[in-house]
């Protein structure tokens, strides 16, 4: 009977411990968040490219890139080869005495934040409402992902790779291969757009006001792009090119390589 009693006794406090853990993992871990049905999404034009088509796209920028590199080479060792002789370690003591600057904390205009993370991984969603496949592989290392992580996305140049971009963590520094399944929220807060664009030029207006020079080698892949389509904004982690952005059309399942006019 007394045993039956601290049973009882006990319950109440073993109740509010799980309550309390459930609670706080749910808190810590991202949660799945399905879009309202009042949240207008955009269409795919049939214009967009096919999948052959993408991969010949991406086939083609692995090797640009691959070719940008090797020249970038070429020109270091031009200038770096005649100095090797002349080559040679500041002295200890200078080093020390150089000044530190500290500089205001600065969020470029490619980095999304994470809202969400799918069931067992599979996919994740970022502030503008756009959803993106994870693959199979990588899916393990959205376990230390939170909530609000501030995420870049990237070009997955390997055309033998699956997954058309990267998605890291700028937190964690770790990466996962994704694609692109759900559009961003039609004009939404967080969305962007295009409002103008200028073919002969291969320049593109965005609804924020902000002008983008596009790489002349993506002509064929912007001569299709039209006013309102909506655009994800992306880091082109190419040490070795001009175009330190992307530009993703959703309505057109491609990107092309852009710069800030």
């Amino acid at each position: 009977m007394v045993t039956a009693m601290k049973r009882l006794t006990y319950l109440p406090l073993l109740t509010s411990l799980f309550f309390f853990s459930s609670s706080w993992a749910e808190e810590s871990q991202p949660q799945e968040i399905t879009p309202s049905v009042s949240e207008e999404r955009i269409e795919r034009r049939s214009a967009a490219l096919s999948p052959e088509q993408k991969r010949q796209l991406k086939q083609k920028r692995a090797a640009e890139k691959e070719e940008e590199s090797s020249q970038f080479v070429k020109k270091a060792r031009h200038y770096i080869d005649p100095l090797e002789s002349e080559f040679m370690l500041a002295p200890r003591n200078a080093l020390a005495e150089v000044s530190l600057t500290t500089f205001a904390y600065y969020i470029p205009d490619y980095t999304h934040w994470l809202s969400a993370v799918g069931v067992n991984g599979h996919t994740l969603d970022m502030e503008d409402g756009t959803r993106w496949e994870i693959h199979p592989s990588d899916t393990f290392r959205l376990n230390s992902w939170r909530l609000n992580d501030p995420i870049v996305i990237s070009p997955n140049y390997s055309w033998c790779s699956s997954g058309d971009f990267y998605i890291t963590n700028q937190n964690t520094n770790t990466a996962v291969r994704a694609d692109l399944v759900v559009s961003p929220i039609a004009f939404g807060p967080y969305s962007h757009w295009i409002i103008g664009i200028d073919y002969t030029n291969g320049q593109v207006y965005l609804e924020n006001g902000t002008t983008w020079s596009m790489s002349e080698g993506d002509f064929f892949v912007y001569r299709n792009w039209a006013v309102n389509d909506h655009i994800i904004m992306g880091y082109n982690d190419s040490f070795f090119s001009p175009y330190d952005r992307i530009l993703i059309n959703f309505n057109m399942d491609s990107y092309v390589r852009a710069k800030q006019y």
